[in-house]
């Protein structure tokens, strides 16, 4: 079972090992989009009288779908969402998307990656394929994207890294992942795969970072290690 929000093992530097597939997680790390839902969600939650604070959401709803953040956030402070919540802030979600940007650096640092890479996503499938036809980022990623709903357990479980890497015929060791996201993030672990917090994202601005022990943050692009680029690169 896999119950932690937080992942809490030391890893060593990429520069130390050798990375064979990078995975990304794409809401929140190549999608600038988890600020949005972050605020639709805080809407959604002050109409039946909860109120949410923005570092609250920012923790407990990335890599969730939304109907699993909405249970999540309810859960945990004793109320009972009513019926169609998660259904409501979906398509409050779907009538805004144009709002929704590549976080900035992204589509550079791909195109100056020297190893293989793919996108993974855990989120509303409904809602994925439309950002990243807007964004232009489906074409960056080429279809390269696993979602949750091809395999049997969602994060925290490792099996969405785990059938990524499978598809690159990676193996997990050799496998680095970064993801803004502590179910994300224990995947990778729980897979032996090496892990990054990506923070560069909307939702985590002015975020107190202090609990990720162990795990390496990237602010932008621009700390992704020179040797995962191809030689003369940068990724902004």
């Amino acid at each position: 079972m896999f119950h932690s929000d937080r992942p809490t093992a030391d890893v060593a530097g990429v520069a130390d090992m050798q990375v064979d597939l990078i995975i990304f997680g794409c809401e929140g790390v190549l999608l600038d989009s988890e600020g949005l839902r972050a605020g639709i969600l805080i809407d959604a939650f002050a109409e039946i009288g909860v109120k949410l604070r923005p570092s609250d959401v920012a923790i407990e709803a990335p890599g969730r779908d939304t109907a699993a953040a909405v249970l999540r956030l309810a859960l945990r402070r004793n109320v009972v969402p009513p019926a169609g919540m998660a259904d409501l802030c979906v398509a409050r979600m779907a009538e805004r998307l144009a709002e929704v940007g590549v976080v900035p650096g992204a589509c550079r640092m791909i195109e100056g990656l020297a190893v293989p890479f793919c996108g993974v996503s855990d989120g509303d499938p409904d809602l994925l394929a439309p950002m990243l036809d807007r964004t232009g980022l489906s074409k960056v990623l080429g279809g390269r994207v696993v979602n949750a709903c091809q395999v049997d357990r969602r994060p925290p479980a490792p099996d969405l890294v785990l059938r990524a890497a499978a598809n690159f015929g990676a193996s997990p060791g050799r496998t680095l992942v970064v993801d803004d996201s502590g179910p994300g993030l224990v995947g990778a672990l729980s897979a032996g795969m090496q892990a990054r917090l990506f923070a560069g994202g909307t939702h985590h601005q002015g975020a107190d970072l202090s609990a990720w022990r162990g795990i390496g943050v990237m602010h932008s692009w621009d700390d992704l290690p020179c040797a995962l680029l191809r030689s003369g690169q940068r990724s902004v």
